[in-house]
């Protein structure tokens, strides 16, 4: 992660707090062996119920939402979360277009009935259709902001998140006044925005010398 931050513009004065600022959760994070795969279309029998899996990589590249038809019922995972919207990033494990994979999962559960949504966490919440627009609304500005800030040049990740709005719990902040992990998640963040671009042919993305850089032709 330090040799990622760095190559996407992360000074040094600032990696130390950026690469480490996950370990705090360390100690609630515990490797489990797998007892077996699931495929899409796959279903989860747990009387009364049977769940269809659902494959939504964009969070995470393994991500499944499990719908149960009979009921209606949706369990997200953090596809998607009553309150905020789910971070999307692109790091070393996350493929070449989180974006991009996370939007073509939205399109997957658009269409499903849904009584009730279950997140990962925070509350339980209804209306499927209005909170799939709300992140697409969410993306669609942050994508806007990005392209106004990088204008005609190339610039890094890191120089874009600085200069764009970040919203954390619902307040909006600049980038120097979010917590070490949010200023990380930022930056991934508009990694996963870039990276957007390019696999739409919207922009490119080249080295300068050890950096990489990203261009949106203005």
């Amino acid at each position: 992660m330090t040799d990622f931050l760095k190559a996407n513009g992360v000074p040094d004065w600032e990696m130390k707090l950026l690469s480490e600022a996950s370990m705090s959760i360390k100690n609630f994070v515990s490797p489990v062996k797998i007892s077996g795969t699931l495929k899409p279309g796959d279903r989860v029998v747990m009387e009364p119920f049977s769940f269809e899996v659902i494959h939504t990589p964009g969070h995470s590249p393994g991500h499944i939402c499990l719908y149960e038809p009979n009921k209606k019922y949706l369990f997200a995972g953090d596809h998607l979360l009553s309150e905020i919207v789910p971070n999307v990033s692109y790091h070393p494990q996350s493929g070449e277009n989180p974006l991009g994979d996370y939007i073509n999962s939205l399109s997957k559960i658009a269409d499903l009935e849904v009584r009730f949504v279950f997140p990962g966490h925070g509350a339980v919440f209804s209306g499927l259709g209005p909170k799939i627009d709300d992140i697409m609304r969410h993306h669609g500005d942050r994508m806007y902001n990005i392209q106004k800030v990088m204008g005609v040049d190339t610039r890094n990740a890191y120089d874009v998140a600085k200069a764009i709005p970040w919203i954390v719990n619902c307040e909006t902040l600049p980038y120097d006044k979010l917590e070490p992990i949010d200023r990380r998640l930022a930056v991934l963040e508009t990694l996963a925005h870039l990276q957007y671009l390019v696999a739409e042919n919207k922009g490119k993305r080249m080295n300068e010398g050890e950096k990489t850089v990203y261009w949106s032709g203005g």
